[in-house]
């Protein structure tokens, strides 16, 4: 697999350079620098599936013109079920959150109605106390 990702990385390489894109604008297209292009080109670093498909997403007719083979059908299946799986592990992750926040917003709503009730008693204090101060005297 790993070996297949890199043939077709060096195939959309090998192409481009046909077609007269320097390895520079290649590495800028994708977002890497221009010695890592080289590296995988002449066998001292490998591409990754990262690599491949931002060369894919800078350079998609490679693949439209036939230059860079498509995934092998046991290799797309691979994929699919792998993205399955990471959207399935995102779908939990993201039930998890909203109960989090679900708690959360139920104990701000709790706090806030002790916070009240608190305040209530102050205010209520407060007039009490108020009151006596007037009946003695002390304030107006």
């Amino acid at each position: 697999m790993k070996q297949e990702v890199n043939n077709r990385f060096i195939d959309g390489l090998e192409a481009l350079k046909k077609k007269g894109v320097s390895f520079v604008a290649m590495a800028r297209s994708m977002g890497v620098p221009k010695q890592k292009v080289i590296d995988i080109r002449h066998g001292r670093s490998s591409a990754d599936e990262l690599l491949l498909s931002r060369l894919l997403d800078a350079y998609p007719e490679l693949v439209r013109d036939g230059e860079i083979p498509p995934m092998s059908p046991e290799r797309i299946q691979s994929e699919i079920a792998a993205r399955d799986a990471e959207l399935e592990k995102l779908a939990k992750e993201v039930a998890g959150l909203e109960k989090l926040l679900k708690k959360a917003n139920t104990e701000k709503e709790d706090t806030q109605k002790e916070l009240k009730r608190a305040m209530d008693i102050i205010e209520k204090q407060t007039n009490t106390i108020n009151a006596l101060l007037k009946k003695q005297g002390v304030i107006e």
